[in-house]
């Protein structure tokens, strides 16, 4: 890796190579690959489309998952498909949890998406009214705990009316969570262990928990797989498992061979399940909220694709009839979607990927990688490099997206947009990410409209400056919202 460092002649730090402010507002254009110090492990940050579509497409066969991810979010999502390398057990495992997302199965998804969106807004948030008659969100902890009634729901074969509360323990004092934020915040404990000066200084360290914030990491997961462990137990119990759901297909397919397996999909589900949707509609939100154009372009926008959208005398219970699988398939290119790929663009959930490598020696954008070498998808940089973005790439502007304002806006590489990652490791949620987001965004859209208006922002600075907001910062932001009915 040192040997790496020398040839590229990079002008950041050498070790701790990515470099935020010279990536983004410094130069035109970046290095295809700097370093990034994780813990005390060295690691190639890929920071240019053509070296994804070589590592995606032209040269695919030699990238493969490396192991250190495992040593990271193994504490959470366990020995799940997500980090295994791609050999014939991966293969059949993915086919298997990719058939309980098939076009039949998502139609009555999003039937369910659309009851548990309903019954969220319906019967918890619009009474939560104070003594003024206002209603105060904080929507990104909601977002996240309503997309996991839908995984709960949909995947799972729970009807709650209220998300599960789980054990935690955080600082010696013991809480309960509701289940999506426990998730969230196990997944941002796990990437902020690795930098604890023990586990960079000795990273054999890693397998043992030494710390309370270990301990309490690991028990914090614990508790969270007894909880699912407690969903299958009851599911043999009541012998309900020809649902069509993914735990019933999990429980009877040979390729999932015990509890333990089942679990680790479960939790690596939950994660990636919720993160993607409440990432993104949370953003979106606030984004409409910040610009009033936006806002007042996506109603227009939705009022036209649903008559009951505009009609203030219909319900949000009628603008649920009409929002169908087949009908959101007609408005694929409008501007919801638009607005989830920026949303998705500006912020992506996940900053970075899963840890990679090249099974040979192999040269990518003119740099012989080494077998092995640790590597990571810099998706945030992808995302923002001014060349593939232009100056504006630190805007939230989803007309980028439109093929009628492609002269307004750089030529773009296919590779430089990959929130669902690519090549033959494609998320197979993302078809599921994105029905949820367009039904999610319009009911939320329907049920608070003041004037034409969601609402406002409780923290007048986010009208300048929103703060980020994805599933890998150590901290996430409290985002309220003053609703408006």
């Amino acid at each position: 890796m040192l040997d790496f460092v020398e040839r590229t002649k990079y002008e950041g730090n050498p070790l701790i190579g990515y470099n935020y402010e010279a990536h983004i507002k410094g130069k035109a254009t970046v290095p295809p690959f700097s370093t990034l110090l994780i813990g005390s492990d060295l690691c190639l940050m890929v920071n240019r489309p053509e070296a994804i579509e070589e590592l995606f497409i032209t040269k695919g066969k030699y990238y493969d998952k490396h192991p250190a991810s495992l040593h990271i979010i193994g504490v959470v999502a366990g020995d799940s498909i997500l980090f295994a390398r791609s050999d014939m057990q991966w293969q059949q495992k993915r086919k298997v949890i990719s058939s309980a997302l098939y076009k039949d199965r998502l139609r009555g998804m999003a039937e369910t998406i659309k009851k548990v969106t309903l019954t969220t807004i319906k019967e918890d948030w619009l009474k939560r009214k104070d003594s003024n008659g206002i209603i105060t969100l904080d929507i990104g902890r909601e977002s996240a705990n309503l997309n996991m009634k839908i995984v709960l729901s949909c995947f799972f074969g729970q009807d709650f009316d209220q998300i599960p509360l789980v054990d935690q323990v955080f600082d010696g004092i013991k809480t309960k969570l509701p289940l999506g934020e426990a998730v969230h915040k196990a997944f941002e404990m796990a990437n902020e262990r690795e930098f604890q000066a023990h586990l960079i200084l000795f990273t054999e360290l890693q397998q043992y928990y030494l710390t309370q914030y270990d301990r309490e990491l690991r028990e914090n997961c614990g508790a969270m797989r007894n909880y699912i462990q407690g969903m299958i137990a009851e599911r043999r119990k009541t012998a309900m498992v020809d649902n069509n759901d993914l735990l019933s297909i999990l429980l009877k397919d040979a390729a999932f061979e015990s509890d333990l397996a089942i679990v680790d999909e479960c939790m690596t589900f939950f994660l990636a399940g919720t993160v993607t949707t409440a990432t993104s509609v949370s953003n979106t939100l606030c984004y409409l909220v910040q610009q009033k154009r936006l806002e007042d372009k996506l109603r227009d926008s939705l009022g036209k694709n649903f008559p009951t959208f505009s009609n203030k005398h219909q319900t949000i219970d009628e603008l649920g009839k009409e929002m169908t699988l087949e009908s959101l398939e007609l408005i694929a290119d409008d501007y919801l979607k638009l607005c989830f790929n920026e949303a998705l663009r500006i912020d992506p959930p996940v900053h970075f990927s899963s840890t990679g490598m090249l099974t040979e020696d192999v040269e990518i954008c003119g740099f012989k990688i080494k077998n092995g070498e640790m590597m990571l998808q810099n998706i945030h940089q992808l995302h923002h490099n001014v060349d593939q973005w232009g100056p504006t790439h630190d805007q939230y502007i989803p007309e980028r997206f439109d093929p009628e304002h492609a002269s307004e806006y750089p030529k773009r590489h296919p590779m430089s947009f990959i929130p669902f990652s690519g090549g033959k490791r494609v998320c197979i949620g993302k078809t599921f990410a994105e029905v949820s987001y367009k039904i999610i965004v319009p009911m939320i859209l329907k049920a608070f409209n003041q004037g034409g208006r969601l609402g406002e922002f409780e923290n007048k600075d986010f009208y300048q400056n929103l703060p980020m907001n994805n599933a890998t910062q150590p901290k996430r932001p409290v985002l309220n919202l003053i609703l408006k009915i």
